[in-house]
């Protein structure tokens, strides 16, 4: 799908003023259509990905567990392209629960085309009011102290028992 679609998108979005970033692949491969592509360490690939979500206005993504926890942790609207090939369709029914917050938008891969990305992207890069209802959504879904919470509540039943 990126190739197809992800990227021919992206960069008429470049040269629209934008700044797309792609970020993909393992050992991770970080471009831009103003960058020349170049791969990230491991060391490294945690600070570059909080630079590029601390500036991030809006995400084109998959919508696994891990990916949509952190668009939420960081407020990012999202474009979500579920991977239809992922256990149980899980990743559509992630996509779906911050679509119908408000989050999100749902884009299914079989259905993308580079002209609907970009219609899309484009919509909502001039629609400020709705990127804001969106970010604010995408905030009031994220559970920073997931983690404590949990933690905290196996506690107390454990020494309840």
């Amino acid at each position: 799908w990126r190739a197809s679609c992800a990227l021919p998108a992206l960069q008429l979005l470049a040269l629209r003023r934008n700044q797309p970033v792609d970020l993909c692949g393992r050992g991770v491969v970080i471009s831009s259509a103003r960058l020349e592509p170049f791969v990230v360490d491991g060391g490294e690939i945690l600070d570059v990905l909080r630079r590029c979500d601390a500036a991030a206005d809006l995400a084109l993504s998959r919508a696994g567990a891990m990916t949509t926890a952190e668009l939420a942790a960081w407020g990012i609207p999202s474009i979500l392209v579920p991977l239809p090939t992922a256990a149980a369709d899980h990743q559509t029914a992630n996509a779906r629960a911050l679509v119908t917050a408000g989050a999100a938008l749902l884009l299914p891969q079989d259905t993308l085309t580079t002209a609907a990305l970009e219609a899309t992207v484009t919509s909502l890069i001039h629609d400020e009011a709705k990127v804001g209802a969106m970010r604010t959504a995408t905030l009031e879904r994220a559970r920073p102290n997931a983690a404590h919470d949990i933690a905290t509540h196996i506690l107390t039943l454990t020494c309840l028992t």
